[in-house]
């Protein structure tokens, strides 16, 4: 399946005034957000997930990790700001794109990670879906979603 490309609803004076709104760091991942987007849609489209299995993750510095509720948190910001880069800019996705694009933007953030990819089969169709989750806790779905789902595969991000 094809991804969603939309043109924009908001006028460009819209967009800026709510760019500004936003501190120099949300911008930054905002900016990151959506030119990830496309680009790992187009790559998940060509190669495929293996060509995300290799990619090293960063490193940790001593004492640059927080404690999980300020990096849940972070998590979650972060993910609003892929939501708005998603639902504003020329493509949307899928569930997969965007759990990698999150991982590559939390991992730029030193946060570890989990990707994760459920299946279930409601009725006669077969269905999939990836989420992020960080210390055990969803941070891109709900966990109602989630639970509908029965986990096969996760990509882990190890520091």
């Amino acid at each position: 399946m094809m991804p969603e490309i939309r043109s924009p609803r908001v006028s460009l004076a819209n967009l800026l005034s709510e760019f500004r709104l936003l501190d120099a760091k949300e911008r930054w991942i905002l900016l990151q957000a959506a030119w990830l987007l496309p680009l790992r849609t187009l790559q998940l489209r060509a190669f495929g997930l293996n060509s995300f299995r290799t990619r090293p993750t960063a490193q940790v510095q001593a004492g640059s990790l927080s404690d999980s509720s300020t990096e849940i948190a972070s998590a979650r910001r972060t993910q609003w700001l892929l939501s708005v880069a998603a639902n504003r800019g020329i493509c949307r996705g899928s569930c997969l794109s965007r759990s990698l694009v999150l991982r590559d933007l939390l991992d730029r953030q030193n946060i570890c990670c989990q990707i994760r990819i459920g299946v279930r089969h409601p009725g006669a169709a077969f269905e999939a879906h990836a989420w992020v989750e960080v210390e055990g806790v969803v941070v891109n779905d709900t966990p109602e979603t989630v639970s509908a789902y029965a986990p096969i595969h996760s990509l882990y991000q190890e520091r």
